[in-house]
């Protein structure tokens, strides 16, 4: 009888952990899709001497340019600060989290990734063929808040507010200035007497 308690009690726990799914942080994700794209732009690049890298202004180009830069490197290929004949020029035309009410309590988050590329061989000019990436997950508001991330510009996104109700807008202020409003004659009440 003991046992048949105790496994009844512990049913319903583990079919809840089932159900239950984190969102995972955004700076990972939007970490694994640079990554990502970045190894797709280290695969078009000819093996090159040297190479200058211009990534484009953006909150996030050092992020990007570090990213490539470890891609890049397990290459012979020795970079330079300075402005040569070999130029890779990166334009980072998407780099966002962004987050869209589903339902109540519900968001989605949609983290994306969109760069332009073209290499520049000794003047002549080639545009590299990259793939966007984008990841969207589902979950609760409260896990895409715990899942946002401020280290990156762009793994930072504005979680909405839930849609205001009946409830929220008049009901609840009402009852609460009902219950002020008779808590107050009572205290009045029962004093005068």
């Amino acid at each position: 009888m003991k046992k048949t308690f105790m496994f009844m009690a512990i049913l319903p726990v583990l079919a809840c952990s089932g159900w239950a799914r984190e969102i995972a942080p955004a700076d990972q994700i939007l970490d694994s899709l640079l990554v990502d794209v970045c190894a797709e732009i280290a695969n078009q690049i000819p093996p090159i001497d040297t190479l200058h890298i211009d990534v484009s202004i953006h909150p996030d180009a050092e992020f990007v340019e570090s990213v490539l830069l470890e891609s890049l490197s397990k290459r012979t290929t020795v970079f330079s600060r300075t402005n040569g004949n070999n130029i890779l020029k990166i334009i980072i035309n998407d780099m966002s989290t962004r987050y869209r009410l589903v339902d109540d309590d519900s968001v989605q988050r949609v983290i994306t990734v969109t760069l332009r590329a073209s290499l520049e061989l000794n003047g002549v000019v080639k545009p590299l063929n990259i793939t966007d990436r984008s990841r969207i997950d589902v979950g609760s508001r409260r896990e895409a808040e715990q899942a946002d991330s401020e280290q990156h510009a762009a793994s930072h996104g504005h979680v909405p507010d839930a849609e205001r109700t009946f409830w929220d807008d008049i009901l609840e202020p009402a009852i609460f200035v009902a219950v002020a409003a008779t808590t107050v004659i009572l205290l009045f009440t029962v004093r005068s007497k």
